[in-house]
């Protein structure tokens, strides 16, 4: 894959820094205090990881497949399998 900008940008950069631009606020809001502040807020603010993971798949693929890159996208099926499972108790 060689999508790239017009910018001449290349592919895994851009998701690269995407995947760092959703993590900065998970970061700055994993601790206990931000937990006890934002309350509700911050498990929306934290469903952000699965979008972030597949860019991180996507980043790390881009530049060349790796145990890496095979770890990333087993890491995200299994998240993905498990949010949709505590989805469906909730439903049910």
């Amino acid at each position: 894959l060689f999508v790239q900008l017009s910018l001449n940008i290349p592919a895994f950069r851009i998701f690269g820094i995407l995947a760092f631009l959703i993590l900065a606020p998970l970061f700055i809001t994993s601790s206990s205090y931000a937990v006890k502040k934002l309350r509700q807020t911050w498990k929306k603010i934290h469903q952000l990881t699965y979008p972030a993971l597949g860019l991180i798949f996507l980043h790390t693929a881009l530049i060349s497949w790796s145990i890496f890159s095979v770890a990333t996208l087993i890491t995200l099926i299994l998240l993905v399998g498990s949010l949709l499972l505590e989805r469906l108790r909730v439903v049910k």
